[in-house]
């Protein structure tokens, strides 16, 4: 018992010391984390504080909560608000298909490039959704996706906002809620926009921009079935920025249509005394 702890070193018969050079360090220490010394010689990993045989990311494994024995890579994921199985993604397994929708695209923007882009999506439920982990692919001619970085969420019945920038005149500006990456383009002539959690939640498909005008889903449609209907979509109303027109973050424009042939009708009727004035 070199340092004086009341422990033999370990190499001697009967002996439980694995630092005899250091008197803090015997079976009766408090471990301390992360340091790459095993302070109470138990032989554990000193990255694995919860105990679950699960290095901490700090120490180069993939457990991302290390102070919960319950959450490491492969454990069952629960409704919990907590990223259980360390895949980024939060309770994705409780997302249902039409939990988040896409309601309005600006796939042809006033300005340079791919300046101005935007989409926007809405959270159907009465519960936020964190987007942690979540995928979005476009087709619109770069058939690239983004992985929605950790810490974002969407309220409840709320809009959110993707945009290619938010600093041109005819971008969302303030509207915008996540800027994606430059590699992401929505092609002038329209495609398919799709988003993903463990699996697909949504996926739409539009073509017929016109520049400097959205393309929104009247806020009757506000379902995954009504919008993959073409006649759900319509061009927004609504300007914005300097000569745009859309509702980045707010409820769309309605797509109704006038019934010219039944107003041509009643006009004939009033003209003929039958029809109400």
């Amino acid at each position: 018992d070199a340092d004086g702890d009341g422990e033999d070193i370990d190499s001697h018969p009967g002996g439980t010391d694995c630092d005899d050079t250091d008197s803090t360090i015997n079976t009766l220490a408090a471990e301390i984390w992360y340091d790459g010394i095993d302070q109470d010689c138990d032989g554990g990993s000193d990255f694995d504080a919860d105990g679950d045989s699960y290095d901490a990311e700090i120490g180069g494994g993939a457990d991302c909560d290390d102070s919960v024995a319950s959450v490491h890579p492969g454990a069952t994921e629960s409704d919990n608000g907590v990223d259980d199985d360390c895949d980024v993604m939060i309770d994705e397994d409780f997302v249902s298909v039409g939990d988040v929708i896409v309601t309005e695209v600006m796939a042809d923007a006033i300005g340079s490039g791919n300046d101005g882009e935007w989409f926007e999506v809405y959270n159907t439920t009465t519960a936020d959704i964190p987007l942690d982990g979540w995928t979005l692919s476009e087709s619109m001619g770069s058939t690239n996706s983004f992985t929605v970085d950790a810490g974002t969420t969407i309220a409840a019945g709320s809009h959110f906002v993707f945009c290619y920038e938010s600093t041109s005149a005819d971008s969302p500006g303030a509207a915008c809620d996540y800027v994606y990456p430059g590699s992401v383009r929505l092609a002038n002539s329209g495609g398919g926009l799709s988003i993903s959690a463990a699996s697909e939640v949504d996926a739409i498909n539009l073509t017929g921009f016109s520049t400097g005008v959205s393309l929104s889903l009247d806020p009757s449609a506000y379902d995954s079935t009504s919008n993959d209907d073409p006649a759900n979509w319509c061009d927004a109303t609504s300007t914005f920025g300097t000569s745009s027109y859309g509702t980045p973050g707010t409820l769309n424009d309605s797509c109704t249509v006038v019934d010219t042939a039944a107003v041509d009708t009643a006009a004939v009727d009033t003209a003929a005394g039958t029809g109400t004035p």
